[in-house]
C-alpha cells in the first residue's frame, strides 16, 4: 500500500487541486448539508457545469444527465464500462496491468504488485488543465 510519505504527498496534491478548483469558480459551497439521498445528489449534479470524479455511480449519474465529466480510471475496465458519449474526458493510465478489477471480485486490486500506480498516474495539474479547457469550451458554447 502507500507509505506515510506518499499519503502526505497525495493529501497535499488533493488540497492543491481543491484550492485550484475553488479558484476557478465563483460558487463554492459546503455540500455536506445538501447531500442526503441519491435524489438530492442527482439534483445537485444536474446544476453542475462539470463533474470531476473517479469511475463511480455518481459520475455515471452526471453522464446520464448530460453533464460534462472528467473521469479518472484506476483498476476498473475502461473499455468495458466507460460512457461512449461526447462531452466527457477520461484519464486512463494505459498501464499493461490495467484493468485488474473485474466484476467478479477485488482479489487482484487488494494484492497490487505495482503499488497502485494506476491511482497515482494522473497529476493534479493535468486535471486542472483539463477542467480549465472544458470550462472554457463550455463558456464558448453557452455564449454562441
Amino acid at each position: 500500500m502507500f507509505n506515510k510519505k506518499e499519503l502526505a504527498e497525495q493529501q497535499n496534491q488533493i488540497n492543491e487541486l481543491k484550492k485550484e478548483v475553488e479558484s476557478l469558480t465563483s460558487l463554492t459551497t459546503n455540500l455536506k448539508s445538501e447531500i442526503k439521498s441519491l435524489q438530492s445528489t442527482s439534483a445537485l449534479i444536474s446544476r453542475s457545469s462539470l463533474v470531476v470524479g473517479n469511475d463511480s455511480g455518481l459520475t455515471k449519474v452526471a453522464i446520464a444527465l448530460k453533464i460534462p465529466t472528467i473521469t479518472m480510471w484506476g483498476p476498473s475496465d475502461f473499455f468495458r464500462t466507460r460512457a461512449w458519449l461526447d462531452g466527457n474526458y477520461d484519464f486512463v493510465s494505459g498501464l499493461t496491468c490495467s484493468p485488474c478489477y473485474t466484476l467478479y471480485g477485488v482479489e487482484k486490486v487488494e494484492k497490487c504488485s505495482y503499488n497502485y500506480k494506476c491511482l497515482r498516474v494522473v497529476k493534479p495539474k493535468e486535471v486542472i488543465s483539463k477542467i480549465e479547457d472544458m470550462l472554457r469550451s463550455e463558456a464558448l458554447t453557452v455564449e454562441n
